[in-house]
């Protein structure tokens, strides 16, 4: 429930992460199939990509941004952002399927894909390099202002973009009800839980994977990529299902909302 009187202006009140955490769990567990058919298909694309990024050297010439690492990440985005959308609307909308390609699918994939491509090359292109000579301390303190500034700039665009999150979920769902300045209200109080209950589900899953594909990368073996894959699908599905979670709560218990969708 929303608080009353005074205390409505403040918007909705704080979700808690462990909660939210569990009833992702839960809505994964009673979408078994699906979800697995999804996961499948993810983790093919997963290690295909991983693999070609390697045998075309997409990462050589970093940390200086090159057409090919922007290509890539470009790819990786819309990737991501596709396995994502057909999740949500698995959990969200059970009773449609989920691969109809609409203008809602376009939107999701093309507005997720765009955010996370300018917050990975922000990083990359102005992060970096360090200083060729470690050693001078004006250009230490030079590199060392610069990264924190990117550092802080990153951490706020990323807030914000949490904080828009139900703008293009909505736009999956086809049903339009959340435009920015909605979504912005009711993501206060709801971003930090988003954070730790993806972290709950996903931190142990990514953290394999990242250390599979990091030795993929410099010593090979597509093996590593076959067994680290449902790690990844696993990381990037829980933290769609706590979206998805995020957004029943809010959207369906907003004045206005959409409660009898999820019924």
């Amino acid at each position: 429930m929303w608080e009353q009187g005074d205390g409505a202006a403040a918007g909705p009140p704080a979700l808690k992460g462990t909660h939210v955490a569990a009833a992702a769990w839960r809505a994964m567990r009673a979408r078994p199939r699906p979800l697995v058919a999804i996961g499948v298909v993810y983790a093919a694309f997963a290690v295909a990509s991983q693999w070609s990024a390697r045998a075309l050297a997409v990462t050589e010439g970093l940390p200086a941004v090159t057409p090919k690492f922007v290509a890539y990440s470009i790819v990786g985005g819309v990737l991501g952002a596709l396995f994502a959308a057909l999740t949500l609307r698995t959990l969200l909308q059970p009773g449609r399927s989920a691969w109809r390609p609409d203008a809602g699918l376009f939107a999701y994939v093309v507005l997720l894909t765009v955010a996370g491509v300018g917050l990975n090359l922000l990083v990359l292109g102005y992060g970096n390099p360090p200083p060729a000579d470690a050693a001078d301390p004006q250009a230490a303190m030079a590199f060392l202002g610069r990264a924190v500034v990117v550092m802080g700039i990153y951490v706020v665009a990323a807030w914000a973009c949490l904080r828009l999150m139900l703008w293009p979920i909505s736009l999956l769902l086809g049903e339009g009800t959340v435009p920015p300045s909605r979504s912005f209200g009711l993501m206060r109080r709801a971003v930090w839980p988003f954070v730790f209950a993806a972290a709950i589900l996903g931190i142990g899953p990514v953290i394999v994977w990242g250390v599979v594909a990091s030795q993929y990368t410099t010593e090979g073996g597509e093996w590593r990529l076959v067994i680290g894959a449902p790690f990844l699908v696993f990381f990037a599905m829980a933290c769609a299902a706590v979206g998805a979670e995020v957004y029943r709560r809010r959207v369906a218990t907003a004045p206005g909302g959409v409660a009898d969708t999820f019924d």
